[in-house]
């Protein structure tokens, strides 16, 4: 799903500033520089930054109402030393709507990031947030940062926290392959399996609550004093892992 958009800079809703109303027949996308993860401390990771960069672009241009300006337009003025300052007017010769600038360390096995988004044309600071997730967890936190970006920019939540529920099976096994129910992010990621019963899974379904999930699987059922295959109905808590079979 990708967002359509017509550009309002610096209207008043609902005392609230709406910079970009999603709406209309056409894509007129804002211009945006994103700063480089800089360490702010001797903790560093290089390639742990670069990770988490990576994915706020790929999540940026996923929601498909910014327009990126070159890293090579603004690298000298996107440097460690500059995360926390800001000069509006050496920005405004790009032309460029929005700024984000970026910092992060690492502490206890948590990866802390801080993230600034500044309004160029306005000559304000937006939001100025820190963030903290496992370190191997960096793609949920990206989302979090991308979601405050397009509430803050536009008013509206996005899709990043949301999940999908998929049921996949193994290519290679070509005669009956088991079927498992995985979940995943929106953008495909973050793929992780639910059932492990060699069996089939189908038809899984978010319960209310978000936390629990329901699907169908075959399995041995004792009908009439006879064991056979047959379909039953699970409930299937996502943060234990505990099942119980609503019907049979």
């Amino acid at each position: 799903m990708h967002y359509i958009v017509l550009i309002c800079l610096l209207c008043v809703h609902a005392h609230a500033t709406i910079y970009l109303t999603v709406t209309g027949a056409t894509v007129k996308r804002a211009k945006i520089a994103i700063g480089q993860v800089h360490p702010q401390d001797s903790t560093g990771d290089v390639q742990l930054a670069r990770n988490v960069r990576d994915q706020l672009l790929s999540d940026l241009e996923f929601a498909n109402i910014f327009e990126f300006i070159s890293e090579s337009l603004y690298s000298k003025l996107d440097q460690p030393r500059d995360v926390y300052s800001m000069k509006y007017e050496e920005w405004t010769p790009f032309g460029v709507a929005f700024v984000l600038k970026l910092g992060y360390r690492l502490q206890a096995g948590k990866l802390v990031v801080e993230a600034i988004l500044h309004d160029i044309p306005g000559q304000k600071k937006i939001f100025a947030t820190r963030y903290q997730y496992p370190a191997g967890q960096y793609p949920r936190l990206i989302h979090t940062i991308t979601e405050d970006i397009l509430r803050e920019l536009t008013g509206e939540r996005g899709l990043f926290l949301s999940r999908i529920l998929i049921v996949c099976y193994d290519l290679k096994r070509h005669r009956a392959p088991p079927k498992e129910v995985y979940v995943a992010d929106p953008d495909g990621k973050n793929l992780t399996q639910v059932t492990l019963d060699n069996t089939l899974s189908f038809s899984p379904s978010w319960m209310n609550d978000g936390k629990h999930i329901t699907y169908s699987q075959y399995e041995w059922v004792v009908s009439n004093g006879f064991r056979k295959r047959g379909v039953v109905i699970k409930k299937h808590d996502l943060a234990t892992g505990e099942r119980k079979i609503l019907t049979s």
